[in-house]
């Protein structure tokens, strides 16, 4: 699968910004939803510890919560 650059740069930035040993609900409506429907579930599939399975929710924005372990 062909990441898209600008999306996976939203979401290392997301990750980035979680305190380890947290998780945080997350959207991103400045880009294409399905794409990031599609970046996410291949992530979630790459590493479930890490990224919920994503969904649409009511916004009509896909939601994820993002899970930073505790660095060892």
């Amino acid at each position: 699968m062909k990441l898209n650059p600008d999306i996976t740069d939203l979401i290392q930035d997301a990750l980035n910004n979680i305190p380890n040993g947290t998780k945080k609900a997350f959207s991103f409506p400045e880009v294409d939803q399905k794409e990031l429907l599609s970046h996410l579930k291949y992530l979630h599939l790459k590493y479930p510890s890490i990224f919920s399975e994503p969904d649409f929710y009511y916004d009509e924005y896909v939601n994820v919560v993002i899970t930073k372990p505790i660095d060892r």
